[in-house]
């Protein structure tokens, strides 16, 4: 199975290296490491900055490109629980994806990998998270209401868009019309 990186983990991972090699020139006293291990957190965050604004253009709020050619989907927290709404996002980005032959990546808890399944087939491709991301899981979980109370096990999956069909896109559109309807009926 292939390692899939998100952006999220190379900039945590690059940071933590970033602080191992700040506590190593702290402890040999050498002014010169220390100013170059600053060059290099102030290059590193400047970079991370300008690729959020770089990568996310034309794209859904909190969507990014990915360094390994992905398109990243980080709406969750935006989608008030609502599954219509990451539902609809996702139908977005497949489109560019497909536009720009690019597949989708998403980490998601809001709904479960045997619904992700039924909805996509066999175009979903789960991917196990790195350390950093499992990590990350967890303190999201305890810093985000919204997730304490979900049941569903997060999971990373990519989406191949070259093998996402229109059948499967109508019928991802039906489900977001029949939960609208029961929504409409019941609020």
């Amino acid at each position: 199975m292939r390692r899939i990186i998100s952006n999220t983990e190379y900039y945590l991972g690059s940071l933590l290296i970033l602080s191992v090699l700040a506590i190593f020139a702290y402890a040999i006293n050498s002014e010169v490491v220390r100013y170059v291990i600053g060059l290099l957190y102030l290059l590193l965050v400047l970079k991370f900055g300008s690729d959020r604004f770089r990568a996310g253009k034309g794209l859904p709020s909190k969507c990014r490109r990915n360094y390994q050619g992905y398109i990243e989907v980080h709406v969750e927290n935006d989608c008030d629980k609502k599954i219509e709404n990451l539902f609809r996002i996702i139908c977005e980005v497949i489109e560019i994806g497909k536009n720009e032959q690019k597949d989708v990546l998403i980490d998601s808890w809001l709904i479960s990998k045997k619904n992700i399944e039924k909805y996509l087939g066999e175009s979903v491709e789960f991917v196990p998270f790195s350390f950093i991301q499992r990590l990350s899981n967890k303190m999201h979980r305890i810093m985000f209401k919204a997730k304490r109370g979900s049941n569903i096990e997060p999971y990373r999956c990519i989406i191949k868009t070259s093998l996402v069909s229109k059948e499967q896109m109508i019928r991802v559109q039906n489900i977001i019309t029949q939960i609208d309807l029961r929504r409409n009926r019941i609020g």
